[in-house]
């Protein structure tokens, strides 16, 4: 029963998160698929990732990967790989000394220009500012 584990894993993990969507009325298949979907960008958010790349990989075609996963999440999975992205980058903002544009390449955004945009829009400011932020929390706090 691997599979009903990993299925009461990721509703617990969304339960914690506060993102918990009810997903009774989807089927197994489409919860387990986008559980995968969400375990594989976990591992793998600093490589090179795409819709088309990781519905390769599950054995689906791109088009019903993007409408399960976002039934599931109420994610497309691109944004789902952005949030990850961006966690892992705030974490090394505030924890390391590397540069922002390091810490881009990093977490997978080969255009450091991207990086910031997508950074600024998820987290209302620059990753700059956000380091400045949260090392001056840190030091008073």
């Amino acid at each position: 029963m691997p599979l009903r584990g990993d299925l009461y894993l990721c509703q617990m993990l969304c339960e914690v998160s506060g993102n918990h969507r009810d997903t009774s009325a989807l089927p197994e298949a489409a919860v387990a698929l986008a559980s995968r979907v969400e375990a594989l960008i976990g591992n793998r958010f600093h490589l090179d990732l795409s819709t088309a790349l990781l519905a390769g990989e599950m054995g689906c075609c791109p088009d019903h990967l993007g409408r399960v996963f976002k039934a599931v999440t109420g994610a497309t999975v691109t944004e789902a790989i952005h949030h990850c992205r961006i966690n892992k980058a705030s974490q090394l903002l505030i924890e390391t000394t590397l540069g922002v544009d390091q810490i881009g390449y990093q977490v997978g955004f080969n255009d450091r220009a991207y990086f910031r945009r997508v950074f600024k829009r998820l987290r209302q400011t620059t990753p700059s500012a956000y380091r400045s932020l949260h090392s001056r929390a840190t030091i008073n706090g």
